[in-house]
């Protein structure tokens, strides 16, 4: 995925969670309440190093936490 592809990535994440309320945990938290002007701006100033950091730990969060819905998800169907 190319440079400008990621800090799109990165700029969705600081407005929001795609799990709707973020982990208590989330490094991105602190960037969130940042006006949008400032959002655009620091997705592109941020050095690719710490980018990759960022959406790393944010597929990892996903990743974890779609897991645990579907674990719940399976549980309920063997229920029935």
């Amino acid at each position: 995925m190319g440079n400008y592809n990621l800090r799109q990535w990165l700029y969705g994440l600081l407005i929001d969670c795609p799990m709707g309320k973020p982990l208590d945990n989330c490094p991105i938290n602190k960037y969130r309440q940042m006006p949008a002007t400032r959002k655009i701006s620091f997705t592109f100033e941020m050095p690719k190093d710490e980018l990759k950091k960022l959406l790393l730990h944010h597929r990892n969060c996903l990743a974890a936490r779609e897991s645990m819905i579907r674990k719940k998800h399976l549980a309920k169907a063997e229920l029935k």
